[in-house]
């Protein structure tokens, strides 16, 4: 085996540490074995021996919305060391699909996407003004 291998075959704490919060935040192992096509055995597997397929990791990051780069580096989501933002698959899909709008309905779109923001933003502070009168 080479050195190569060895450095890949290591067990990685940080992975181990991402797959649980996965679990922390309600995402079974019996959920994680089906969205990867693979058994529950393999699944513990991952947290056993701090390994995970590149094709799992990127099957669970298209059902679970975070980047691949996330459960394999721990990078945060957010930007690179270089500054880009990395973006989930549903991102990098509605800007595929943005991209390809005539400029008038991406406009339209982003206007539609302004509004909708206000309105919840406008709903959340109303519900936590009643919340807290309520609590008074």
């Amino acid at each position: 085996m080479t050195t190569e291998d060895n450095k890949n075959n290591e067990f990685n704490q940080g992975l181990v540490d991402r797959l649980n919060q996965l679990l922390d935040k309600g995402i079974k192992k019996a959920e994680m074995s089906r969205a990867a096509g693979l058994s529950p055995q393999a699944v513990n597997n991952w947290f056993k021996r701090g390994q995970i397929g590149q094709e799992a990791a990127k099957k669970l990051a298209l059902k679970y919305d975070f980047s691949v780069d996330w459960l394999l580096n721990g990078t945060d989501g957010i930007l690179t060391n270089d500054g880009t933002k990395i973006l989930s698959p549903k991102q990098q899909r509605l800007l595929e699909l943005f991209d390809r709008l005539p400029d008038e309905k991406a406009d339209e779109l982003i206007n539609q996407l302004e509004e909708q923001n206000k309105y919840y933003d406008n709903l959340i502070e109303t519900l936590l003004e009643k919340r807290k009168k309520i609590q008074l």
